[in-house]
């Protein structure tokens, strides 16, 4: 049932897709159309899909003041939801339905606007509705939680549940009854609390989220200590992804050789290029992006951008403020103005450590090797 779902909510995704990067234009003064445009960008990201050149093209243009006034429109029109009272057996409520799916969408515009902004190095502060927007999303949020628990907010969003409700914290996982909600029913935000007694395998979803940016490590690494078979599942598709070139989080990676799964691996990266033929090639200068992901047990995210020449570090912090980046033989004690951290360093040819401290004591440290084969 539930790959039946994601394949479904799949399939829509990328027939907006393919529909939206057909008919971009340059033209932003539309805050309801950019909304949209944003939405099913979002859509996209949360399913883990590639976006067309076109529509990654346009977003590398989009004015912050767009951006900004997209989210007012939001705003707008999110103050103006009527949610009922606090009763049971709204889930009937056809209008309460088309609230909860709206609310996912705008939580598709929201993940749209912070890529867009780590993308091109852009304070999210710059968009300077997005923070009031989340707030009051949230106090809508505690409203709806009062009516509707979490399996029937699942229910409501029909295939857009696929996607996750990491958004919906404040949910209740009991039903009506006061009878627990079965784990398959659950947000997979939650799912972690139960890793200590579960050896059911996670979702895909969860196991995607974990491989490509090393999220709910906490749930996914205690369910494989517990059932031998998923660990082996596990181990099997992060090779499958390292093998075939996609994303693998340094989260993953670590707990492959902890477990005695794997040795030292290294990044791949653009070789050093030889002298090139043609002045065009001598001044094309080919470039690598490796996502890090989560730097647990910080919260931060990390990512490389590797030259031939040289590797940028850039370490985007959470709520939790760091005290300090070192990458190789620098460090860092203080963010660029954007909000992230940046290290630049010549491109090695050994291995360099990666440390990152928080403020509050806990630390990340990586040793991390590149290689051109």
């Amino acid at each position: 049932m539930e790959s039946d779902l994601r394949a479904r909510a799949i399939r829509d995704a990328q027939a907006a897709l393919r529909s939206v990067a057909s008919a971009l234009r340059d033209d932003f003064t539309d805050a309801g159309l950019l909304a949209t445009q944003l939405a099913i960008y979002g859509d996209a990201l949360r399913l883990i899909l590639d976006a067309p050149a076109a529509l990654r093209r346009w977003t590398e243009r989009l004015p912050v003041e767009a951006i900004h006034a997209a989210v007012l429109a939001l705003t707008d029109e999110s103050s103006r939801w009527a949610t009922p009272g606090p009763r049971r057996g709204a889930a009937l409520d056809d209008a309460l339905a088309a609230v909860v799916r709206r609310r996912d969408e705008m939580e598709s515009v929201i993940t749209a606007i912070r890529r867009i902004c780590i993308a091109r190095h852009i304070p999210l502060d710059d968009v300077a509705s997005l923070g009031p927007f989340e707030t009051a999303l949230a106090t809508k949020d505690r409203l709806l939680a009062d009516v509707l628990t979490r399996r029937e907010l699942v229910a409501m969003l029909g295939v857009r549940a696929a996607n996750g409700t990491t958004w919906a914290t404040s949910f209740p996982e009991a039903s009506i009854d006061g009878a627990s909600d079965s784990d398959s029913d659950r947000g997979v935000d939650n799912a972690w609390k139960d890793a200590g007694r579960r050896t059911a395998s996670p979702s895909n979803e969860v196991v995607t989220r974990y491989i490509t940016r090393g999220v709910m490590s906490r749930y996914v690494e205690g369910v494989a200590a517990a059932n031998a078979a998923f660990a082996e599942e596990l181990a099997s598709s992060i090779e499958g992804l390292k093998e075939s070139g996609e994303t693998v989080a340094l989260v993953p990676r670590r707990w492959m050789r902890a477990s005695g799964r794997s040795g030292a691996d290294a990044f791949e990266v653009p070789p050093r290029r030889a002298a090139a033929a043609t002045a065009a090639e001598t001044t094309r200068l080919e470039t690598t992006e490796v996502l890090l992901g989560t730097l647990v047990p910080l919260d931060a995210e990390a990512r490389l951008v590797v030259s031939a020449t040289n590797i940028t570090l850039d370490v985007y912090p959470g709520a939790m403020a760091l005290a300090s980046v070192t990458f190789g033989e620098t460090t860092v004690t203080r963010a660029a103005s954007s909000g992230e951290w940046c290290v630049v360093i010549p491109r090695p040819t050994a291995p360099v450590l990666l440390r990152v401290l928080g403020a509050d004591g806990d630390e990340f440290s990586e040793p991390l090797t590149f290689s051109t084969e």
